[in-house]
């Protein structure tokens, strides 16, 4: 896809995004969570539950960096959404572009392990079925393994 036309569709995502996120904002903070994140953009202390445990540091961090843009915690958390939308909706026109022509690699992952549920992840089209519980590092190694690959025939 052409530079140009790469932009066009990430700043369409990134306006259908905008549609569906602001009408839907909440005014204020409702939810416990929320508001824990909020108190943990002003003071930081996971020792504290501030926020809850693991204290999501990227997350807090994140919400920190976008108050400086919008100006208060609940506006940082909805630019937070926002992105993050416009992000998944490019990641899947960009998805669904390579889905169409080229091959794209795919793991099933489910908490079904049997012999059956293999065969039905294999026969939906998925190259990979691994159960749960998943270890990262071999998860890894399969997605490498995956990606290194051609096309098969």
């Amino acid at each position: 896809m052409p530079r140009k036309a790469t932009l066009l569709l990430a700043a369409a995502c990134l306006l259908v995004a905008i549609a569906l996120r602001v009408p839907a904002a909440p005014r204020y903070l409702y939810y416990e969570d929320s508001i824990n994140f909020a108190q943990a953009v002003e003071r930081y202390d996971p020792r504290h539950l501030v926020p809850q445990p693991p204290g999501y540091p990227i997350f807090v961090l994140q919400a920190k960096l976008l108050r400086a843009l919008a100006g208060s915690v609940e506006n940082a958390f909805l630019l937070g959404v926002i992105f993050a939308t416009a992000i998944a909706l490019f990641s899947l026109a960009m998805l669904a572009r390579t889905a169409s022509g080229e091959w794209t690699p795919a793991i099933a992952l489910t908490a079904f392990g049997n012999p059956q549920d293999r065969e039905r992840a294999l026969a939906a089209g998925f190259n990979l079925h691994v159960p749960k519980p998943i270890d990262p590092l071999a998860l890894t190694t399969l997605i490498a393994g995956l990606v290194g690959r051609s096309r098969p025939s």
